[in-house]
């Protein structure tokens, strides 16, 4: 859905977050997990591990 600030909200069900972080991952910066925390932690801890490969 379209929020007021001009973002869309997709919101999936899922049963793992490594099911999710491929897909999450391929849109770069033009996506932000908001929720759960642990699979915004999921996606911080990968986008830390590829900046450290292209240092």
């Amino acid at each position: 859905q379209w929020l007021d600030d001009g973002r869309y909200e997709l919101r999936l069900p899922y049963h793992r977050h490594e099911e999710l972080l491929g897909d999450i991952l391929k849109y770069g910066a033009e996506v932000e997990v908001t929720a759960p925390a642990v699979l915004r932690a999921a996606v911080r801890r990968e986008l830390k591990k590829m900046s450290e490969i292209y240092k």
